[in-house]
């Protein structure tokens, strides 16, 4: 077998050592959440491959858990560190994989992480591996990376929307499905439903997804003459119930106190 020119072992050697950062793991986990989500979703026909599902949220903790600690550094004892840790996105969801981490299996939960994922790492492919790895690419591999820069560029948008709407006539309505047909605990909708009222308030795509999901609503279910006159009523109750929520004054200036 031939043997590696020296100077290209420690050229590789060099590369590899530059990788070994906190930004390097943040990729890891993010990789890991992708591919074991495309391993679970193949377990509908190979079973044993269920147990990638919590793999994938261990890869969600772990780049999640470095951005939350990259943005506010170890706890302190600090009422405005706590304030604005609280308020962060980041946390959020952080906290919402450990749930679902610990709750049954359900692809659709899984979904928005694996698509964040994605996009971070291939972000991270182009931004950092290619230029380490390939720092004279051949035209072929130019034309790779301006392919992979573009996809990144036009539909990492339209994925965040899609799970923004995922999010809002998705995820909360088959966790309530679950409950009622008892293969869910009650207390998953209550969760999500304190989520997504946080990304009410600190999200306009949410805003716009739920503005959108009432006037489909009230174009179909009101003034409906085939909808029974109680129904609409219960509709309406509902309807204002989650705007008068979604719209407390107290709880927005509580929000906009932890940004400031």
């Amino acid at each position: 077998m031939s043997k590696m020119p020296e100077a290209q072992t420690q050229n590789n050697t060099s590369k590899i050592s530059s990788l070994m950062n906190i930004q390097y793991v943040w990729f890891l986990g993010h990789l890991t959440t992708v591919l074991c989500s495309v391993l679970y979703s193949l377990s509908i026909v190979y079973k044993p491959l269920n147990s990638f599902y919590k793999k994938a949220y261990m890869g969600v903790i772990i780049s999640y858990g470095i951005v939350v600690y990259k943005l506010f550094g170890a706890p302190k004892l600090n009422k405005m560190y706590w304030m604005r840790l609280t308020n962060d996105e980041n946390l959020q969801y952080l906290l919402l994989a450990i749930v679902w981490m610990t709750s049954p299996p359900l692809i659709i939960l899984l979904i928005p992480y694996a698509i964040f994922s994605l996009f971070h790492a291939l972000e991270y492919c182009i931004n950092v591996l290619f230029p380490l790895f390939v720092p004279n690419p051949s035209e072929s591999q130019k034309a790779l990376i301006g392919k992979i820069r573009n996809f990144v560029t036009v539909y990492q948008p339209i994925a965040v929307q899609f799970n923004a709407r995922l999010e809002v006539i998705g995820i909360l309505p088959i966790l309530i499905l679950l409950v009622i047909f008892r293969r869910a605990s009650f207390i998953q909708p209550v969760i999500f439903s304190q989520f997504l009222r946080f990304r009410y308030i600190t999200s306009p795509l949410v805003q716009r997804e739920f503005a959108q999901l009432r006037l489909t609503l009230d174009s179909r279910l009101l003034g409906n003459t085939k909808i029974p006159a109680g129904i609409q009523n219960v509709y309406v109750k509902i309807r204002d119930f989650i705007i008068k929520i979604g719209n407390d004054p107290n709880l927005a200036s509580q929000q906009q106190r932890k940004t400031n």
